[in-house]
């Protein structure tokens, strides 16, 4: 039996905005934050990245910093859901393993999904 997904809540942390609303807006207005940025290793290589911005000392790691973005979106779905928080299914979609995500080196899967 099909049953429907009732979303009352939403958050998120992207390269288009800082939460929900901004990232909407963005996709609403077709803008796009992706760019292509050249590696040093392997050297010359291009990788399309999304970069969102922050001050330095936030990010004092990789892995920290995927994190802190998460634990940002997940504060935003939970503020602005109508359900109690065991009653919410959160979605998290980290990097794939196959782009070499930087965040990756410095934080173990298992240590994100505990967080």
């Amino acid at each position: 039996m099909k049953r429907p997904l009732y979303v009352s809540g939403a958050g998120a942390v992207t390269a288009a905005g800082l939460n929900a609303r901004q990232t909407l807006a963005a996709i609403r207005a077709s803008l796009s934050a992706f760019e292509e940025k050249i590696l040093s290793n392997p050297f010359g290589a291009v990788q399309i990245v999304a970069r969102i911005p922050t001050h330095y000392q936030l990010r004092q790691t990789e892995g920290q910093w995927l994190v802190n973005m998460a634990a940002r979106a997940i504060g935003e779905a939970l503020r602005s859901g109508t359900r109690a928080a065991k009653a919410t299914a959160i979605l998290l979609t980290p990097p794939e393993g196959f782009r070499n995500h930087p965040a990756t080196a410095t934080l173990l899967r298992r240590a994100f999904s505990r967080q």
